[in-house]
């Protein structure tokens, strides 16, 4: 269901856990002598992103995410006040933009649409932010301030009006919504007792195909899996391929056993195969090393340029400008300058080119890895794990990959 709705693993990862790795990071946007404005990652930032994602993927239509909006921004800015610690607002007056957000979505739409769900946590997000905090700004502003938006009180209010329009939507969703099936990547057995036999036997073509035509785009190849295999695996491989393709028109449950054995070993013949293309422990750390250096020197001197304590400047410039850096540079070319002088990049873990979310999401989770010990569980799940990854990369679908 979450899938169809636009929540895969990648979103409710970045929406569960994002704002908890991120809550305490803040992202300058305006300094100037006595004021200083920054947006929270974990309160604003990360709500924004996902929000606007939602929008774009399951194409809502500009007027209702406008409309939406302006009535939850309007809301929220009479249930807020400025107050010594930020923009605030109290039980039960908090309610009102999740209240209000799951009104709308049901009238807007209807509990038979997927795109409800999401249009209900996009308004309430960003209703909240610009209700509570940028309708505030003329009134922040009128003496010397430091703060940033979506975080001090505003933080949870945003985080509450998200999850709970988000999980009341839900609740009243159609039958047809609620119990839609759910394929992961992953082959697995119980979702061939799901279909026909002549279904289930071309699920497991499929995913076999799946996996030559990955396996492929790490060796450049372009060509059919059949060659893909034969080549790249060998000759058993093909023939086996090649005897799931023929008894593909009328197999017998028996058939679909059997071919689910021989899709399994393809596919684990597979996986050992690109192994090897996985960057190492030590590639990983080398690269890091670089970028660290990089974004320490960046932090410097945006401490020194302006005149800030240095100790907590160089910290709240590191931390910002990491994310950042790694963000862009992963998702505009797929490797940092660390990541190119060691000759490896970030990729989809199909071998496609990360998309945004996917740089955007391992990055947020990268503040999480660094409360673990400074990436010390990290460095035990690259090292461990099959596709070495961290809990970013397990969290947002990405691998680190040598260079071809």
């Amino acid at each position: 269901m979450y899938a169809k709705i636009g929540f895969g693993g990648r979103e409710v990862g970045l929406l569960v856990l994002g704002p908890f790795a991120a809550m305490l990071f803040d992202l300058p946007i305006f300094i100037y002598k006595n004021y200083f404005l920054a947006i929270n990652i974990g309160g604003a930032l990360i709500p924004l992103i996902l929000s606007l994602y939602l929008i774009k993927r399951l194409y809502m239509p500009l007027s209702k995410v406008i409309i939406g909006i302006a009535l939850v921004s309007m809301a929220t800015f009479f249930v807020t006040k400025v107050t010594d610690i930020g923009v605030v607002s109290y039980f039960p007056f908090y309610l009102l933009p999740s209240i209000l957000a799951f009104l709308l979505s049901i009238l807007l739409f209807s509990p038979h649409s997927e795109k409800t769900p999401g249009y209900g946590y996009a308004i309430a997000t960003i209703g909240v932010l610009v209700g509570g905090d940028i309708f505030h700004l003329p009134e922040i502003f009128r003496k010397p301030f430091s703060g940033s938006m979506g975080g001090a009180g505003l933080y949870d209010m945003v985080y509450i009006a998200g999850l709970l329009s988000f999980c009341i939507i839900i609740f009243f969703m159609s039958k047809e919504i609620k119990y839609t099936p759910h394929y992961t990547k992953k082959l697995q057995k119980r979702d061939l007792y799901a279909l026909d036999k002549k279904q289930s036997f071309l699920l497991l073509i499929k995913k076999v195909e799946e996996k030559a035509v990955e396996l492929a785009k790490w060796h450049g190849i372009d060509a059919p899996p059949s060659i893909i295999l034969k080549s790249l695996i060998g000759e058993n491989a093909w023939k086996d391929y090649l005897i799931m393709k023929r008894k593909s028109r009328n197999p017998s449950m028996a058939d679909v056993e059997k071919a689910w054995i021989t899709a399994s070993i393809i596919i684990s013949a597979i996986e050992e195969k690109k192994k090897k293309w996985y960057a190492t422990t030590v590639e990983r750390c080398a690269s890091f090393l670089f970028d660290f250096l990089i974004i320490g020197g960046i932090s410097i001197l945006f401490s020194i340029l302006f005149y800030m304590k240095f100790f907590p400047s160089f910290l709240l410039f590191f931390f910002s400008t990491q994310f950042v850096y790694f963000t862009l540079f992963e998702y505009l070319s797929g490797s940092t300058i660390g990541k190119m002088v060691i000759g490896i990049s970030v990729k989809e873990e199909n071998m496609e080119k990360a998309e945004f979310m996917t740089s955007f999401t391992r990055n947020i989770i990268r503040f999480l890895d660094m409360a673990l010990g400074f990436y010390f569980i990290s460095l035990i799940l690259i090292k461990f794990s099959p596709k070495k990854q961290r809990l970013g990369d397990l969290i947002a679908g990405s691998v680190v990959v040598k260079n071809m």
